[in-house]
């Protein structure tokens, strides 16, 4: 155990001021900054001569503004040097026994860094909520949150390439569901599509897509500009085949 220590009362403590005057300050300074609603950890010109106000009414001192201001600038240096002391490795505050637990070398080197944090070697801070209230969370570290969305196992994926080559790359592209107040789903995925590229306009007639059977005698490319004509032909294909093929002869001409 390190010795020759002074207690906390000799590092904060000199002349007129005390503990129950440091009290009443980070109270007071504390309710005004609260009506009106600061945001940061600077003391109005009014709230200082609140303050100071108060303090000699309860206590009957002389004390001034330039007084007060003196002794914030001390809180202040306090509420740092115990957050310091706070976030040194190897050290933890016992909020129960109201003091810091370290080893010996740890304390050494918290000494080597900051003279004041002798104060805090037997107890701790005892105005740290005060402090913390007028002067801010400092030396709190804040981590970010992470959301994690697990997908069901019923995922499906939305095909958006219209890509006319077999399997070709997908994406998912999730669709928020709708929203339910008393049950938690995985986000709601519409069902799969399929982009199918049209080969010819619904407009085309058979005669532009080249069928010979349904073209009016006209075979063709697709290319409806360069249709080529086709002599109709009235004979047998065959030579062997029946004279069906052929024109009636007028005297096959059945009789009126």
């Amino acid at each position: 155990m390190i010795t020759r220590i002074p207690n906390q009362a000799t590092f904060f403590y000199k002349g007129k001021w005390n503990a129950s005057m440091d009290t009443l300050l980070l109270a007071t300074v504390s309710k005004m900054r609260t009506s009106i609603a600061s945001t940061d950890d600077m003391v109005s010109d009014s709230v200082l001569h609140e303050a100071c106000k108060v303090i000699n009414q309860h206590f009957g001192n002389a004390i001034t503004c330039a007084d007060v201001v003196s002794r914030l600038e001390l809180l202040r240096v306090r509420h740092k040097t115990f957050n310091e002391i706070l976030s040194t490795p190897g050290v933890r505050w016992d909020l129960d026994e109201k003091h810091i637990v370290a080893d010996d070398e740890t304390w050494k080197i918290i000494f080597r860094t900051n003279p004041l944090a002798g104060a805090y070697y037997y107890q701790d801070e005892a105005e740290y909520g005060r402090l913390t209230a007028v002067f801010g969370c400092t030396g709190v570290k804040e981590e970010n949150s992470r959301e994690v969305i697990t997908l069901s196992d019923t995922t499906e994926v939305i095909v958006i390439t219209d890509s006319p080559v077999p399997n070709a790359p997908t994406r998912a592209k999730h669709v928020p569901s709708p929203g339910d107040a008393e049950e938690v789903n995985s986000p709601f995925i519409n069902p799969s599509k399929t982009v199918i590229r049209k080969l010819f306009d619904e407009s085309s007639s058979n005669t532009e897509q080249g069928s010979p059977s349904r073209a009016g005698g006209l075979v063709g490319r697709m290319d409806g500009t360069r249709l080529i004509p086709v002599k109709q032909e009235y004979s047998s294909p065959k030579g062997s085949s029946c004279a069906s093929w052929s024109p009636a002869a007028p005297s096959r001409k059945a009789a009126p």
